[in-house]
């Protein structure tokens, strides 16, 4: 079981990274695309955290409903599918939907209810605390983007995001391609 719990933790890093990575490249162009307006971007800073708090409750309801896996599924593909959308887009309109949509709820909620699944009873409490030290850990993704992000000169030339969005794409499938794998063995 702690085994289980380990590698599900490294799917969880390995999309908490790439989301962290993505996040500080996806305020950069959000930010260029706004033309530098701080008025517009706390109103989708706003409107983000106004989705959120509405949307667990919805998300909550699917994993009861779908399951856990399912809605960590679909979660890790919308984050792929936003990377991807990202890269070919200055539309502000078509980049502020990735802001506005709560897609971080819609990983952490079923990464709760795949650690409850996956822990004995006795157990759920080190359990969370394996995949939200998995999660917190992959905080590191913002510093590694913030590095390549002056490395690069990302507030010069947006162009250079576009590659870095389109070099995150394969992350998140790798996280559910795991976790399924994971799944699979555990119901051997």
């Amino acid at each position: 079981m702690e085994k289980t719990l380990l590698i599900f933790g490294i799917a969880i890093f390995i999309l908490g990274v790439s989301r962290n990575i993505f996040f500080t490249f996806f305020k950069i162009k959000l930010f260029l695309a706004y033309e530098g307006s701080y008025k517009i971007f706390g109103i989708a800073s706003t409107l983000a955290g106004l989705g959120g708090a509405g949307a667990t409750i919805l998300y909550g309801k699917m994993v009861d409903r779908f399951g856990g896996v399912k809605i960590f599924a679909v979660g890790s593909l919308v984050y792929m599918s936003f990377y991807f959308i990202l890269a070919f887009s200055r539309n502000p309109i078509i980049l502020t939907i990735p802001w506005i949509v709560p897609v971080g709820s819609l990983i952490s909620i079923p990464a709760v209810s795949l650690t409850a699944e996956l822990s004995e009873e006795k157990a759920r409490g080190r359990a969370q605390g394996v995949v939200s030290g998995a999660q917190r850990i992959a905080g590191i993704g913002t510093v590694i983007g913030g590095l390549v992000a002056d490395y690069i000169g990302a507030l010069e030339d947006i162009q250079q995001l576009n590659l870095i969005f389109l070099g995150l794409t394969p992350f998140p499938l790798l996280s559910v391609i795991i976790t399924l794998i994971l799944l699979k063995v555990e119901k051997k």
